[in-house]
């Protein structure tokens, strides 16, 4: 058996009769499967396209269009899908089927070739042995039912719901055999006019709009209701809102856990910083007190006692010259380098002193801001 890709086009002859499957993701309302069949017969031909749904869907997944011949179609208990028609010479026709998936991919399992049958009499052409399901007007329009899945699946907790008919649907049963007010019946109507079924349609989706706007229906009656138009979630799509909720409350222990940390770290910085200022304030004090101390001494006692001993020295000299007693040079030579090194010895503290006074001012700039 051929294996195909979704965006393969699938394509059989018989009796110059082609037949061409593929797959449409958005062209109409729902994802379908494509049956575009051309003639090039020179005489009119029955025809007969019979496809097998795959094991895992059933014919509540699908729907038929009512612009797309849906009345030539018919299902079977055994999942087989009939189409038939008679085709003129040259003609084109084009036909598609409807099916209800979450993900284009899980249309793959349908990307298998149909079976052919073309003929010259109709009744040369065999129907399934199974027994059909139910008359392909019993099977909800496309587009039609996909309005109200639409609408109904906007519906959230608080609002209302569609009314629906005292008699349950029986599990198993089409909407249409039930006899419950459903899109199905509605477009089935059996006036033969298209006009009227589009107008019956319209006027059901109208109905259904009021009664959800209007508060008169309880949820578990608009439950049942999206149970039967097959809107429930699956298993897959649960599974991943089931993870994106453990992913989400994960963030939110690791935020929190993330907010006491930096918290405790902002508590800890803000007491060693505080601790720091207050050792460093007091060491300010102290070498403020130290630089008093230093500027007291050099003001009090040695400044001022070599200032007296060198004035001494120089009255005592004055009194040596004026008596014509003068020192010999050695006595003077010790006298300039005692001179010398008192001079020397106060630019040195006097430098020290203007450094501390710098310093102290840089300290009281830094803790004045």
């Amino acid at each position: 058996m051929s294996t195909y890709t979704l965006d393969d086009e699938i394509i059989l002859e018989e009796d110059n009769i082609q037949v061409t499957k593929s797959f449409s993701a958005d062209e109409l309302a729902v994802p379908v499967i494509r049956l575009r069949i051309t003639s090039e017969h020179d005489t009119a031909r029955n025809i007969q396209v019979t496809d097998t749904l795959p094991p895992s869907f059933s014919m509540d997944d699908i729907g038929f269009h009512p612009k797309y011949d849906k009345d030539r179609w018919t299902a079977y208990q055994d999942g087989q899908i009939v189409y038939e028609r008679t085709i003129s010479p040259g003609e084109t026709v084009e036909t598609v089927y409807g099916i209800r998936i979450d993900d284009p991919d899980e249309a793959s399992p349908f990307m298998r070739t149909p079976e052919l049958t073309v003929s010259e009499n109709k009744s040369d052409i065999e129907a399934p042995a199974q027994e059909a399901i139910t008359s392909i007007e019993d099977i909800a329009p496309i587009e039609q039912s996909q309005s109200v899945k639409d609408m109904l699946s906007t519906t959230g907790p608080g609002e209302s719901a569609v009314e629906q008919s005292s008699t349950t649907i029986p599990e198993g049963t089409s909407q249409s055999q039930s006899g419950s007010p459903d899109v199905a019946q509605h477009a089935s109507s059996s006036n033969p006019s298209a006009e009227a079924d589009t107008s019956s349609s319209s006027t059901l989706v109208s109905d259904i709009t009021d009664e959800i706007q209007s508060g008169e229906v309880d949820e578990d009656e608009i439950e049942q209701l999206r149970e039967a138009l097959g809107l429930e979630v699956s298993r897959s799509v649960n599974a991943k809102i089931d993870h994106l909720q453990k992913r989400v409350e994960n963030i939110a222990a690791y935020e929190s856990a993330l907010e006491k940390l930096v918290d405790a770290a902002r508590d800890d910085t803000l007491a060693d910083l505080e601790k720091n200022t207050s050792e460093l304030a007091k060491e300010v004090n102290r070498l403020d007190r130290r630089l008093d101390e230093i500027e007291t001494k050099l003001s009090e006692r040695d400044v001022n006692t070599r200032l007296d001993s060198l004035a001494a020295d120089v009255n005592r000299l004055e009194a040596e010259f004026e008596s014509d007693d003068l020192p010999d040079a050695q006595e003077v030579d010790e006298l300039a380098t005692q001179v010398d090194n008192l001079t020397e010895t106060i630019d040195q503290q006097q430098e020290q002193l203007d450094e501390f006074r710098a310093w102290r001012e840089q300290l009281s700039d830094m803790f004045s801001e």
